[in-house]
């Protein structure tokens, strides 16, 4: 039975940012102090809810004109807000404490995908972000697809190998990327445009991803050639 209030949803996001904290520190806790971890994910799990209500009412600030504070608190958050803001969070806990930015994200990255299939099932249980409706009348369950291929894939990133933690970072962000692209189209458009803002977000994202690990390879192989 769906579960058309916000507590399924707000139960499951709250799980999701759970396990991000426990994955991550079990993933930290070779590298960092116990005390180092909490404040880094106690910073990017500020990032990422702010970030998430902030470019959620930015994006639908016509809806949000009409809701009361609560309904504004509780209803509505935007994963790739999520996104910017875990990415705010991570550069500002960096530069604060002195840590190298890329190794906390090629940890960090690939957690966001964790809570991003998560996130998912609450969606589901809300009855929001729902799928395309088929000519047979069967409504595509699009966020429990979303949560399986998301889920499989955050398996296939932290079990594969990698050559740098630049290819980590990459694969994960393009992989993540290029699905949400793709699966986006079997969601019910929310307005009149040919693709959504998710979509147009996702292909910038790509190409932005393309071109700095293209520029990270040429620079890779520029020192080796000055190493000879």
């Amino acid at each position: 039975m769906l579960l058309k209030t916000n507590l399924g949803y707000i139960i499951f996001i709250l799980l999701a940012l759970i396990l991000n904290i426990i994955i991550s520190t079990i993933q930290f806790k070779s590298k960092y102090k116990l005390k180092e971890i909490m404040i880094c994910l106690f910073i990017e799990n500020i990032g990422i809810i702010l970030g998430a209500k902030i470019f959620d009412i930015f994006t639908n600030i016509e809806i949000y004109k009409t809701m009361s504070i609560q309904e504004i608190i509780l209803n509505g958050f935007s994963y790739w807000g999520s996104i910017f803001g875990a990415i705010t969070g991570i550069l500002i806990y960096a530069k604060l404490a002195k840590k190298s930015y890329t190794d906390l994200a090629q940890i960090l990255f690939p957690n966001l995908i964790l809570i991003y299939s998560i996130s998912k099932i609450g969606c589901y249980l809300n009855g929001c972000c729902e799928g395309k409706i088929l000519e047979n009348g069967i409504q595509i369950p699009i966020q429990l697809i979303e949560t399986v291929v998301f889920a499989i894939i955050y398996f296939y990133i932290i079990l594969r190998k990698y050559k740098n933690m630049y290819q980590k970072i990459f694969i994960s962000s393009i992989l993540f990327c290029v699905f949400k692209l793709i699966l986006e189209i079997f969601r019910q458009p929310v307005n009149i445009m040919p693709i959504s803002i998710s979509q147009i977000i996702s292909i910038w994202a790509i190409i932005i991803l393309l071109i700095w690990y293209k520029m990270f390879n040429k620079e890779e192989e520029n020192d080796k050639s000055n190493s000879l």
